[in-house]
């Protein structure tokens, strides 16, 4: 091989490992906007939420206070709800939602184990 054909193998593996370098960086800025748009789509759908008409009372739920490894929240159960349509309401939009949602400042989740809801203000 001649020289020029050694500086073109040089030339040509800088140029690989330069490409490699550029998808590496495209991929990490491609995770960071995808983080940076969640942060801000998560605030609009929780406002979202917040501004639309329920279907449920939570006053008219059963709750009691329960501690968890967080603090202090309220915990209502289906056994304690039976026949309480706003209870059942309650039950289908957090399984719209995704098993948890936001309203009025007020955090509402359901327990995958059993048909328990807990809810907790906002700080």
């Amino acid at each position: 091989m001649n020289t020029a054909g050694k500086i073109d193998e040089q030339m040509v593996r800088l140029l690989l490992d330069y490409a490699g370098s550029l998808e590496e960086s495209v991929k990490r800025f491609r995770e960071s906007l995808a983080a940076l748009i969640q942060q801000r789509l998560i605030p609009e759908a929780e406002k979202a939420v917040e501004d639309r008409v329920w279907g449920w009372n939570p006053e008219a739920v059963i709750w009691v206070d329960a501690t968890g490894p967080s603090g202090g929240y309220q915990l209502a159960a289906a056994e304690n709800n039976q026949g309480n349509s706003d209870f059942d309401e309650m039950l289908k939009d957090l399984e719209a939602h995704g098993g948890r949602l936001t309203r009025d400042g007020v955090f509402y989740w359901r327990f995958q184990q059993k048909p328990f809801v807990g809810r907790k203000k906002r700080s």
